[in-house]
């Protein structure tokens, strides 16, 4: 038989294990919450390190480069001495004006004054290297001019960074380089009503260089402002050839089809279409980077987690929560981010799909392709991705649209180079060519295609001269026949929501501009 059971002892033996199991109870979410503590104290106080100083390695390219070969010194000198003859009043306000157009006659003395400006501008534009180094720093002579021209006190910039901030870094003066290539357009109206053939080359020459330079940054920025200066090229040579069609001679047509050949693509020709613009993403990445460095911890092997001063980084440049609450939100960001490598790795696929689509003529596009906006949208309208992917949601551009923009220069340098070329065969043969494919070899290296859908552009040769055009918007040939906006009809990017697309995108002849009809009422 068994032993009998004491009651003391066995009662005794289970009010220990009770209070076992309630200090197990009482301890356990304490060590969990002491680890967690101590876990969240890592990611937050643990500081980023910041290894690369990515704008001293952009500036490094220009120590072998000599100085009379940067455009940069020039430029300033333009700058400050345009700062001084700026327009003012109601001519500030219509600058920059046209044939016809308000305060035309008053233009006049102001391109006077601008001329040794533009002699610069001429000068600089000619050179192989822009040559400005990036700083977080304007110029000083240049703050100082502005605050002159201003009636204001020239108030000193503090030292820069040694290592700033690549998203706080100054671009090479974009606004500038537009200025400069507004001022050179009226000056070419002015050239060609004079019927001086040699200053509208100089001219479009000097246009088609600010480009190149507003390039070199490789941001995207620059290079959008590159696509804009040579759209102004590309419209007003066309109004010129059509309006002043004997402003040229032969051999200033050559140089014309050269400058516009040149600054498409300098290396080897592609394999269709005579131009191509291939955007570079080089700077948009290092942005990027440049921001993970100072965001995210660092354990030597490519990976690491958001910091509280990385947090804090990403509040000033985009609110994480507002004033309430944004300690928290700063903190919450902090301990819900991925970690270092998932987030490069993510942004590097993005950026690697935007580049692989971007690459490709419009027409070989998928549906859809370019579309990498919906998924940063995806993760910005959730909470969990705002959380785990900050960095990508707050720093993404828009780049679809920069791409739509790059495949349309491409279309509208192609369609001057074959402008030119129409141009030259008429001086030549006194007539113009039945088909474009008669210009081929002697005139044209290739036929200049259409973005819509990657056939040769259109062209027709009617008694009133030839008209070369895209299908435009609506993607139907509408035997060149432009809407009564042809800007309506670009195609590929619709700039106006609204508005009557149906017709071509006549990029030859076309019209002066316009001075808008004034409004009786």
């Amino acid at each position: 038989m068994s032993a009998p059971i004491d009651a003391r002892a066995w009662n005794a033996a289970r009010h220990t294990r009770r209070r076992r199991g309630c200090l197990l109870l009482i301890v356990l979410p304490l060590g969990v919450i002491s680890l967690m503590l101590a876990w969240a104290g890592v990611r937050l106080f643990d500081r980023p390190n910041i290894a690369r100083n990515f704008t001293a390695e952009f500036n490094t390219r220009f120590e072998n480069i000599p100085e009379d070969q940067k455009a940069w010194p020039l430029y300033r000198q333009a700058i400050i001495e345009r700062l001084a003859v700026k327009p003012s009043g109601d001519l500030l306000m219509n600058w920059p004006t046209f044939p016809g157009g308000p305060m035309w006659d008053d233009s006049a003395e102001q391109i006077a004054k601008l001329q040794p400006v533009l002699d610069k501008v001429r000068q600089a534009a000619a050179l192989p290297c822009f040559g400005r180094q990036l700083s977080d720093r304007q110029d000083p002579d240049i703050l100082r001019a502005e605050a002159a021209a201003n009636g204001q006190p020239y108030i000193p910039e503090p030292p820069g960074e040694p290592n700033p901030m690549m998203l706080g870094v100054l671009l090479p003066d974009p606004a500038n380089m537009r200025n400069f290539a507004k001022d050179l357009s009226v000056d070419t109206y002015f050239a060609a009503e004079a019927g001086h053939g040699e200053r509208a080359v100089r001219n479009f020459e000097a246009m088609l260089g600010l480009s190149v330079h507003a390039r070199e940054s490789e941001t995207l920025i620059g290079q959008l402002v590159q696509i804009a200066i040579e759209a102004l090229a590309e419209r007003q040579l066309a109004q010129i050839l059509s309006n002043y069609p004997d402003l040229f001679a032969r051999d200033q047509l050559e140089r014309l089809q050269a400058a516009f050949t040149t600054i498409g693509r300098p290396g080897p020709a592609p394999d269709e279409g005579i131009t191509r613009f291939d955007l570079n993403m080089t700077m948009e990445r290092a942005f990027f980077y440049d921001i993970v460095q100072r965001s995210f911890s660092d354990d030597g092997k490519g990976n690491g987690h958001m910091t509280l001063e990385g947090a804090r980084v990403l509040s000033t440049i985009g609110s994480l929560g507002g004033s309430t609450g944004e300690n928290a939100s700063m903190m919450a960001a902090a301990l819900l981010s991925a970690s270092r490598r998932s987030t490069v790795d993510k942004y590097d696929g993005l950026m690697d799909r935007f580049e692989a689509a971007a690459a490709k003529r419009p027409w070989q596009r998928q549906p859809g392709e370019l579309e990498l906006g919906t998924e940063v949208e995806q993760l910005h309208a959730s909470k969990l991705g705002r959380a785990r992917y900050p960095l990508i949601t707050m720093l993404m551009p828009a780049l679809s649209k920069a791409a739509l923009h790059k495949d349309l220069a491409d279309a509208r340098r192609d369609a001057a180079i074959t402008t030119i070329a129409l141009a030259r065969y008429h001086a030549d043969h006194r007539c113009y060519p039945a088909a474009l494919s008669d210009l081929m070899s002697d005139y044209l290296p290739a036929l200049p295609l259409d973005p819509v859908d990657g056939q040769p552009l259109r062209y027709l040769h009617t008694p009133r001269g030839p008209i070369l055009y895209s299908l435009g918007f609506d993607k139907d040939d509408d035997q060149g026949r432009a809407p009564e906006n042809s800007d309506l009809a670009q195609p590929l990017v619709s700039t106006y929501p609204s508005g009557d697309k149906d017709g071509d995108w006549v990029l030859y002849p076309s019209p002066m501009p316009q001075a808008p009809e004034e409004n009786d009422n």
